[in-house]
């Protein structure tokens, strides 16, 4: 494939004159092995695993924005639904877990870390339940994220959870009553 000069010179004006930038860099973390039955060994693990996989997500961002003279706006990673390795322990509160992806996000000095999720389109297991309990007490800094299907609720505050809980919930609900999640070995 060759590239033209003029192609040179419009990428060039776009990138100095149009602010053009690469909107997000993502990397995805499976957090499978992580699940334990013990909360604070769970929390470990998962800090460890994040912030060893992308410990170079930012330097290589950057690396590339230096070679190709883009800049990429976000770095973000994005990890295995915590309410399916919350399965394994039967701790009612999962706020530690929000506060370990804080950390590792805090760490690894990236912009957006997502996963304090639960997988609801099939409706509503107890891990799910746990999660949701726990956003509250969890928010902090970070943005808990809710998947229905194709269809994402985001919810930033505290105060703002509680009607997209309420509307995640009652989906849910309306749909299958047969909720179930991968089997995980828990360690």
């Amino acid at each position: 494939m060759n590239i033209t000069p003029q192609e040179i010179a419009e990428t060039l004006a776009m990138v100095s004159e149009q602010n053009l930038d690469l909107r997000t860099i993502t990397m995805g973390i499976s957090l499978n092995s992580c699940a334990d039955e013990d909360l604070d060994r769970m929390c470990q693990k998962v800090y460890d695993r994040i912030t060893r996989q992308a410990e170079h997500l930012v330097a290589v961002a950057e690396d590339l924005e230096r070679e190709y003279g883009i800049p990429i706006a976000n770095k973000r990673v994005s990890v295995t639904p915590i309410a399916q390795i919350a399965a394994c322990t039967s701790a009612q509160d999962l706020t530690p877990l929000a506060h370990t992806l804080d950390r590792a996000a805090e760490t690894l000095g990236i912009d957006f870390l997502g996963g304090f999720s639960a997988l609801v389109h099939k409706g509503l297991g107890d891990a799910d339940r746990r999660l949701i309990a726990s956003i509250p007490r969890g928010a902090g800094h970070h943005v808990a994220r809710l998947f229905l299907g194709k269809r994402r609720l985001y919810a930033r505050r505290a105060s703002t959870w509680t009607p997209s809980l309420l509307m995640a919930r009652n989906r849910a609900r309306s749909r299958s009553p047969h909720h179930r999640h991968s089997v995980l070995r828990c360690r």
